[in-house]
């Protein structure tokens, strides 16, 4: 009966946990990690669940089913006693049931505004309801997107809304943990270890793994072992959530990351789109960030419309976070109760940025092209070699070193110092690119 109710209700789209003891039944209710009870009159405990259930999960509707015809219900066995079915079971009629609780869930109650999803584009909007259907299920999520578009605010938000509410949120940094092979990562659950005492700490709540991608392959399998035990172990292990920058579809077909690790995180996968792909939600995100400033006890100028069209016009390779710290440094440096489009302006040169759309140019404004970088180099070397009998020594060295530091200038300043991002962008092992800094002195 357990496996055939199972089967019916997830093809309806539930999740559905199933037990054939009352104990672990108690377990599950005591920690809200359901919406709703079918529980068989075979386990009710001679009478006792049901008063248990009322007292642990008032709010916690409940079904019971039975063989025989039903004794009159007794409205103080549970507050919220839905029903009483005979078997065979109308299953229909319990589907309906089911998506009778599933819609009264009070998960999201009126604090839809703390949801970190800004905008009225169909981009946004396509995303917010994706966002509302995962917050009501405990399914993995691989949430994917650029730096700075709000990924662990997305996956803290499904937690703080979803039914592991109650349960702990822990997050694990994976670049922040230093060492590539992951050593934090243990072969087995042996108490103590960093890794599961996380993934521990986690159970019943969410386990958030930031940057998946930058696991080596050794810890990915570390990892997978990790999980699966936690699964068998416990009977409500932890949700997980995994955000990543890097396409690993890609990387499992490169090789680089494991396909059964990728198939486990990526049950749901949730795309935040870049601020390029949505300018139209601007207003509303400068808004809301310039409010919050406020909140925080910083000056909170409002923008006006030429300020906004000139943020329009850049690329914003951090997207919100980037935008979010841009506004903020510019209420703390004017004292001005406005902020205009040529303060935007002023800013912007401090940093250029790539423009999003090109100003026209006219025909006689028509500026001479740069040389390329091989004609650069070209008469680099001819200035060193004019009037010298012979090439210097070092040459090659030289001029290597006189193109890798601005190269590796430049890109650390458009990554604002980040190391992983930026030997991300060159193509280079991070272990190479900080040898290469060292080397060079920077």
């Amino acid at each position: 009966m357990r496996a055939i109710l199972e089967q019916t209700l997830a093809r309806f789209g539930f999740e559905v946990l199933t037990t054939g003891d009352a104990a672990e039944l108690r377990l599950w209710a005591a920690n809200r990690a359901a919406d709703l009870v079918i529980a068989d009159e075979s386990v009710l405990d001679d009478g006792r669940l049901l008063p248990f259930l009322g007292k642990a999960a008032p709010d916690l509707p409940v079904v019971v089913t039975h063989a025989a015809a039903p004794a009159a219900p007794a409205q103080h066995d549970h507050p919220r006693l839905r029903a009483r079915l005979a078997k065979p079971i109308d299953l229909k009629g319990l589907v309906a049931l089911c998506e009778e609780a599933a819609s009264e869930t009070p998960a999201l109650g009126g604090e839809t505004e703390a949801i970190p999803l800004i905008g009225k584009s169909s981009t946004i909007q396509e995303l917010y309801r994706a966002f509302l259907r995962l917050a009501q299920t405990d399914h993995p999520v691989l949430i994917t997107g650029e730096s700075g578009t709000g990924a662990e605010l997305v996956a803290r938000a499904l937690h703080k809304f979803g039914k592991r509410r109650a349960g702990a949120f822990v997050s694990i940094d994976i670049p922040g943990l230093g060492d590539p092979q992951l050593s934090a990562f243990p072969d087995s659950a042996a108490p103590g270890e960093a890794a599961w005492s996380a993934i521990a700490r986690a159970r019943r709540g969410t386990l958030y793994l930031e940057e998946i991608a930058d696991l080596s392959l050794d810890a990915q399998a570390r990892l997978l072992r990790l999980l699966k035990e936690e699964i068998a172990l416990t009977p409500v292990p932890s949700r997980i959530i995994a955000s990543t920058r890097r396409d690993l579809a890609q990387l499992v077909a490169q090789g680089a990351f494991r396909e059964d690790l990728f198939y486990r995180l990526n049950v749901v996968p949730l795309r935040l789109p870049p601020l390029r792909e949505r300018l139209e939600d601007l207003p509303d995100i400068v808004d809301a960030v310039l409010k919050l400033a406020g909140e925080e006890g910083l000056p909170a100028p409002r923008i006006d419309a030429s300020a906004l069209e000139c943020i329009k016009q850049y690329d914003w390779p951090g997207n919100i976070l980037e935008l979010s710290n841009f506004l903020r440094r510019i209420a703390v440096l004017y004292s001005s109760d406005v902020i205009t489009a040529e303060m935007v302006r002023t800013e912007l040169a401090r940093e250029p940025r790539r423009p999003l759309q090109p100003k026209e140019i006219r025909p006689n404004e028509l500026a001479p092209q740069k040389p390329s970088l091989a004609g650069a180099v070209e008469d680099y070397v001819s200035d060193m070699l004019r009037g010298a009998n012979q090439s210097p020594p070092d040459l090659y060295d030289r001029l290597l070193r006189e193109i890798e530091t601005p190269l590796l200038r430049r890109v650390l300043l458009a990554t604002r110092g980040n190391k992983l991002k930026a030997a991300e962008i060159l193509g280079l092992n991070r272990n190479t690119l900080r040898k290469k800094l060292e080397k060079l002195g920077m």
